[in-house]
């Protein structure tokens, strides 16, 4: 049995694999030891499981439900073939098993694709945080999120604060926000899009940013309840299941409220991160 820790999110990630298997590099710099507070044990069947429960769901995966627990069913592409399954139980969501065909093993050998059976979302509702679609910048100690559709606009603004403001760049595609000793913190994740852009570093969340493309760069401060329309727009939400549902709306109610969300219409130019930084400064 192969074992692996990963801190995620302040957290830490055991995976116990009965085979052999790559670790991409950006996972490295995720790697930890400690006591894990999520295992997922990874085992080997030579035929599909039977009696998975009701089906409840049916998209790019399929979810069964037999009382308090939940079979996520993965196909090789879609609907074509099954080939593992991820079961967990909502009352002890921390220990999840995840069977692979044994014929199929050589295509789960490496350590994305089992993190992508284990479901970030997953891991990440367990430990009472969202996953958001966003750019992720450190800046003067305090973390940028800017987060908006695909195409928006998200790296470039990124990328013009770390050349105009000495920002890092975190994440350029997504970040796990958690409160921890009552503050709202942005980790980074090893997951970063076309951005390759992924540190296992953390920062209190100084500020959202909605971005949307404009003329002319506009900024205002974004009303709780329209913050959350924005931020639960680009959330990782799973529709099937209530429980995740609740809970996601209970987080980013509790984080609209508590963190400046402010809407940038902009250019891709510097006035856009001018007439941001004023604001942050004043706030």
């Amino acid at each position: 049995m192969h074992s692996r820790k990963y801190r995620i999110a302040g957290r830490v990630i055991e995976l116990k694999v009965p085979f052999p298997f790559a670790e991409q590099e950006q996972f490295l710099q995720f790697r930890c030891g400690g006591r894990p507070d999520i295992v997922t044990e990874f085992k080997l069947c030579r035929q599909p499981p039977e009696n998975k429960g009701e089906l409840i769901h049916s998209s790019d995966i399929h979810v069964f439900r037999k009382g308090t627990r939940i079979c996520i069913e993965h196909f090789l592409s879609v609907r074509v073939k099954p080939y593992a399954w991820l079961y967990w139980d909502e009352e002890e969501p921390e220990e999840m098993v995840c069977l692979i065909l044994e014929e199929d093993r050589e295509l789960c050998g490496n350590m994305g694709h089992l993190f992508q059976l284990m479901r970030l979302e997953q891991i990440c509702i367990t430990l009472r945080a969202a996953l958001l679609h966003t750019s992720f910048i450190r800046w003067q100690g305090k973390g940028i999120l800017f987060t908006a559709p695909s195409g928006t606009g998200k790296s470039t603004q990124a990328d013009l604060w770390r050349r105009t403001e000495g920002a890092e760049i975190i994440n350029g595609d997504r970040a796990v926000l958690r409160k921890e000793g009552g503050i709202w913190k942005a980790w980074g994740l090893p997951y970063a899009g076309s951005s390759r852009i992924f540190r296992n570093e953390s920062a209190p969340v100084g500020a959202i940013v909605v971005l949307r493309k404009n003329d002319r760069n506009e900024l205002r401060r974004l009303r709780p309840a329209e913050a959350f329309k924005w931020i639960y727009s680009e959330t990782v939400v799973r529709s099937w299941e209530d429980s995740y549902r609740e809970t996601i709306i209970d987080l980013l109610t509790d984080l609209s409220m508590s963190v400046p969300v402010w809407m940038l219409s902009c250019l891709p130019d510097r006035g856009a991160v001018e007439i941001l930084k004023k604001e942050l400064e004043r706030e």
